[in-house]
């Protein structure tokens, strides 16, 4: 069985954090931190004992037209609890810091979402497409993309823009 956090719990969380908000609903415990203040909101949810969340069970983002949204699902083995991580980002040019110093695993999901959302992951050790070619125009899973029409050109597969309006 698994249970999320605390009311109090997230109101410890933001003790230490005032400008981290959370919500408590159906869907379980969720945490809003700044962009600016994930790597030391994660670092204090592992390495604090009453916490003790050892895995990122899932990262993954959303589009939201305006702005992206980063989702993170944590979870702790030793305490059977979990709790969710939602990260605002602007939509255009949207970064945030790699979680990889904190668990490295999540390595692959952060190029995953590079890929194929277009976040960029700073200080990640290898970010770079692992589904899609290099010259790949476009992130596919943006609600804004325009499928590039691929041609062949001296044997070799290129990418031509499509027109919006075909």
């Amino acid at each position: 069985m698994m249970d999320f956090l605390t009311e109090r719990s997230l109101e410890l969380v933001q003790e230490h954090f005032p400008a981290c908000r959370y919500s408590v609903g159906a869907g379980g415990a969720v945490l809003y931190p700044q962009p600016e203040e994930l790597l030391d909101i994660l670092g204090f949810l592992k390495n604090t004992a009453s916490f003790a969340f050892e895995r990122v069970i899932n990262l993954t983002a959303v589009d939201e037209k305006e702005s992206f949204c980063m989702v993170y699902h944590l979870w702790s083995g030793r305490l059977r609890q979990a709790v969710v991580v939602k990260v605002k980002l602007p939509h255009e040019q949207p970064s945030i810091a790699s979680l990889t110093a904190l668990w490295p695993a999540v390595e692959f999901e952060e190029r995953e979402v590079y890929d194929l959302m277009g976040i960029c992951f700073l200080q990640h050790p290898a970010l770079h497409r692992i589904f899609l070619p290099e010259d790949f125009p476009g992130h596919p899973l943006r609600k804004d993309f325009i499928a590039p029409v691929p041609e062949m050109e001296g044997g070799h597969l290129k990418w031509k823009e499509a027109n919006p309006m075909s």
